[in-house]
């Protein structure tokens, strides 16, 4: 009883804060909200458009996790960062060519990064 009794007191003691009176005025043209857009999509996978005498250039050192089955085709199939191949070749050390360009697509997705695939003439120019 007592506790209720404190309870309303140290509400009616709160001091009274008036509140704020609303704005009435439109904002300006320039202050006005964009339009609303939908978001983005995040890119889950690049698209495939790429040949098989395209290179692949490795732009990172196995990201896998250690132990992993990904871990092993990674080491299996690329080498160290700045090494390069055909996708002809990627394909072949994978051995299965669904698989393979599962994996292109999803390494090369902007999020990740893994890789880089040219065509065959930008390579040569830049190597």
């Amino acid at each position: 009883m007592a506790k209720q009794a404190k309870k309303v007191a140290s509400t009616q003691a709160a001091p009274a804060v008036a509140p704020e009176a609303p704005a009435t005025q439109a904002p300006a043209p320039e202050q006005a909200a964009p339009a609303t857009q939908a978001p983005a999509k995040m890119v889950r996978y690049a698209a495939r458009n790429w040949g098989s005498d395209w290179v692949v250039t490795t732009l990172v050192n196995n990201p896998k996790r250690p132990g992993s089955k990904s871990h092993a085709r990674w080491a299996a199939c690329h080498g160290p960062a700045g090494s390069t191949q055909t996708v002809a070749q990627y394909v072949k050390a994978v051995g299965n060519a669904t698989l393979a360009n599962a994996d292109l697509r999803w390494g090369m997705a902007p999020q990740r990064g893994f890789y880089r695939i040219d065509p065959p003439q930008a390579a040569a120019q830049e190597a």
